[in-house]
């Protein structure tokens, strides 16, 4: 959650890449440091908007179909993949998997043992209670996912959860999975490191379900109406 080397998404950019996907692997900026919880929020505020120029620079390039663009995202990459794809319609299908919504929570509750560093020494330097800090968090962040969820058609969407995964905390994702209208989820039993064992299923299922969502004429992610978001 916290960043990584790219490792899993340069696999599963190849994976796509091999069976015929033109893929853009999304990079972070280059900074001294990863952003400290407390800045959260315009850091992942920029980090949509990098996305939403790459979406601009895909429409400028006539070998690519700038209307079947799919979003795969891990973790973190998740969480922005919930906003970009709330905010952007040129996002038509999505696989979001180990993100979850309410980033106050999970930057409070997440056991990603850079951020539990930061988070004890935030709460030290301020002399406040884990409870304070989630409320000085919750007044601080408008960039999360629980508050863009509503404006994604739950259909092309799969999600994919880690039933024992502590870093996203799974209660967290599967909050979001209802505040997405319910869509076809695949629960692993795997924690969020984990499920890396189940790296060959993951690929199968999201090739499977992006083909699908894509070979037809893609219909828009974004603004599901009231009676799409039942049961």
């Amino acid at each position: 959650m916290a960043g990584g080397r790219y490792n899993i998404e340069r696999t599963f950019a190849r994976y796509f890449a091999r069976r015929g996907f033109a893929v853009v692997l999304a990079y972070r900026r280059k900074t001294s440091r990863e952003p400290k919880i407390e800045a959260i929020d315009p850091w992942v505020k920029q980090s949509v908007e990098d996305n939403r120029q790459a979406l601009d620079w895909i429409e400028s390039r006539a070998e690519l179909d700038s209307n079947r663009v799919a979003l795969f995202g891990i973790s973190m990459g998740s969480i922005k993949g919930v906003l970009l794809a709330g905010v952007d319609h040129r996002i038509k299908t999505a696989v979001l998997a180990l993100g979850g919504g309410d980033l106050p929570y999970i930057l409070t509750r997440t056991a990603e043992p850079n951020i539990s560093r930061q988070r004890k020494e935030l709460m030290r330097k301020k002399g406040m209670t884990l409870a304070q800090l989630e409320a000085e968090l919750e007044s601080a962040i408008r960039w999360d996912p629980k508050f863009v969820a509503n404006q994604i058609h739950p259909r092309p969407v799969l999600l994919v959860l880690g039933a024992f995964d502590t870093i996203v905390p799974f209660k967290k994702g599967w909050e979001l999975r209802r505040a997405l209208g319910k869509p076809e989820t695949l629960v692993l039993p795997t924690g969020h490191y984990t499920a890396a064992l189940c790296i060959p299923y993951i690929k199968c299922q999201s090739l499977r379900f992006l083909r699908r969502h894509l070979e037809v004429t893609p219909q828009r992610l974004q603004s599901r109406s009231l009676k799409d978001s039942g049961d």
